[in-house]
């Protein structure tokens, strides 16, 4: 299973570059502009939601392990609902907000760090993975256990986190595809068929 999920995450490059770009357009909009209300950041984050929801509903459907496709179309489906009721309902409080999205980042950092673990130890892969996670956690435990009363400033904290998970991300998918890149180059030199499911170690 473990392999598996390997070679599926290595083959969705592209969609990890998809949601790194959100999460940096989200991030840097919500730090460019903090004043933006409520109503447009329930706006933007339900998109983004719905987004994520949609990324790991293909990828669930891309998976032939029943238990990790089960997790991932179950967890798509459920992010893609969460979208839809935000939109349908963007008035909302901070402190609601806070409750809600706290857990929608503590389940994206518990994703990031079972991904970590399908990578060897001491790989910059690894760590990257594995850093995103723990940032998600303390964020989610800093929005349940804290709540902003402010909504600037937490529209400043989610920007930020957004910010600087979307640039983790988008430093594993540029490695990802070097790396896929540099093994298809390598078959290709020496004249073998490539094998698209192949685990890469990175």
């Amino acid at each position: 299973m473990i392999e598996q999920l390997k070679r599926q995450l290595i083959g969705a490059w592209w969609v990890i570059i998809i949601i790194s770009l959100s999460l940096i357009i989200f991030g840097g909009v919500s730090l460019v502009m903090p004043a933006v209300t409520l109503t447009v950041l329930m706006t933007l984050l339900a998109i983004l939601i719905i987004i994520w929801g949609l990324s790991q509903l293909v990828r669930g459907l891309q998976v032939a392990n029943g238990q990790a496709k089960t997790f991932l179309v179950v967890a798509g489906a459920l992010l893609i609902l969460l979208g839809v009721v935000m939109l349908a309902n963007p008035r909302v409080s901070v402190a609601t907000l806070s409750f809600v999205l706290g857990w929608v980042v503590m389940l994206r950092s518990l994703i990031d760090l079972i991904l970590s673990r399908i990578f060897p130890a001491g790989s910059r892969t690894r760590a990257l993975w594995l850093m995103s996670g723990v940032i998600g956690v303390i964020v989610s435990f800093i929005l349940w256990l804290f709540p902003v009363g402010s909504a600037q400033l937490f529209v400043q904290i989610v920007g930020g986190y957004a910010l600087v998970n979307g640039i983790i991300l988008l430093t594993n998918a540029v490695e990802l595809r070097r790396t896929v890149g540099r093994r298809m180059r390598g078959h290709r030199t020496v004249h073998k068929p490539i094998d698209r499911g192949e685990v890469i170690d990175l």
